[in-house]
């Protein structure tokens, strides 16, 4: 069992945290020459056969069953009051102890535009929720994503968390080598496309679009990520089944 990263989108992430996303695909680099895969049942390994002069060629895979994933995705760090530039700067002198250390918290870009500025006593600061104050309740100084010095925050890419910052931890519990357009129905609903009760139509996370069936939705959704054609070039792909776990 390993420990290893895996990048998702802000759109992927809220599918896995409402658990309705239990399927990730992902494309084989390099693509392997072959037109059938095949799995060992005494090493599990897969390999992909050919016809002709074209031989068998075992495929190296990011990850097997057993690994865990943890899952890295737009972040930034935050202080958790947004104070006045100076306000947590300042040393104690004369016998006095300055201010209290202060502790960060990580948020997240898939939970949305994160926080609403409050104004205290000349003091913003952050929640999520309606502020004690009744007040600021009814004088909001903004709705925005402030951070304390008045600028807007710096989402971090996803590439650049680190483990420590993760939040969402994945077991594997499945791997397959398939064409991408052997995708299944159910495998596209697994993959966080879902239906619309009052129209039939299948949304597709992160777009205003839907498709008609949930495969149309999905190739949609790996149009957006891969490009126009990535669809039609039918890769190989893994296809993983993930479980969430407790870090």
């Amino acid at each position: 069992m390993m420990d290893k990263p895996i990048i998702f989108s802000a759109a992927m992430v809220k599918a896995i945290l409402s658990g309705a996303k239990t399927q990730t695909r992902r494309v084989l680099k390099p693509q392997p020459q072959g037109h059938t895969a095949w799995q060992d049942d005494d090493t599990g390994k897969w390999w992909v056969s050919g016809h002709g002069e074209i031989g068998d060629t075992l495929l190296t895979l990011r990850w097997a069953p057993g690994d865990r994933l943890w899952v890295r995705e737009t972040w930034s760090d935050q202080h958790p009051l947004a104070v006045q530039d100076g306000r947590y700067s300042q040393q104690g002198c004369a016998g006095i102890p300055g201010p209290p250390s202060v502790q960060y918290r990580t948020i997240y870009r898939a939970d949305g535009e994160p926080l609403q500025v409050w104004r205290r006593q000349g003091h913003p600061y952050f929640t999520r929720e309606q502020p004690l104050d009744p007040l600021d309740r009814e004088y909001p100084t903004v709705v925005s994503n402030y951070t304390r010095d008045g600028k807007a925050i710096h989402w971090n890419p996803s590439i650049h968390m680190p483990r420590t910052a993760s939040r969402i931890t994945l077991a594997v519990d499945a791997v397959r080598v398939q064409r991408l357009h052997d995708i299944s129905e159910e495998d596209a609903i697994a993959e966080g496309i879902r239906q619309q009760l009052t129209t039939g139509w299948f949304s597709v996370p992160g777009l205003n679009g839907a498709g008609t069936t949930a495969r149309a939705g999905f190739a949609m959704l790996w149009g957006t990520i891969h490009g126009a054609d990535a669809w039609n070039a039918n890769p190989w792909v893994s296809a993983t089944t993930i479980r969430r776990i407790e870090a």
